[in-house]
């Protein structure tokens, strides 16, 4: 959920003061990735959530769940992609070795997410 500031205009004599108050509004329209972490399921395998939330549109999504490789671009080894309005997904694949995992989501309306990086040894 999204934090909004709402604003109170106060007139006092002669004088108007506008006071900016935090409050907690209705989502709106927006993609995640949450950090991927390693689990165990026939072998070792990384994973986590992401997906498009509090929309009324529907969009092309793509998530792609990646490793850090220095020097060179990022292999894509898991995804999940769909024409969408709000999903959840797990995006998974094997795991081998320690890397650092991370996952991408964007949208054909320009929505864009990175997770957080987490190292994981399998």
């Amino acid at each position: 959920m999204k934090r909004t500031a709402v604003a109170l205009a106060l007139t006092l004599g002669a004088a108007s003061v506008v006071v900016m108050s935090p409050s907690w509004g209705a989502a709106a329209c927006d993609v995640f990735s949450n950090t991927p972490y390693g689990y165990n399921s026939g072998g070792p395998r990384v994973g986590g959530d992401a997906g498009r939330s509090g929309c009324v549109s529907t969009v092309n999504l793509r998530s792609d769940l990646k490793y850090d490789r220095a020097l060179s671009p990022d292999p894509v080894i898991g995804y999940k992609s769909g024409t969408v309005t709000n999903v959840t997904w797990f995006v998974n694949a094997s795991c081998t070795g320690t890397r650092t995992y991370y996952i991408d989501t964007s949208s054909s309306s320009g929505q864009y997410s990175t997770s957080y990086r987490r190292t994981i040894t399998c």
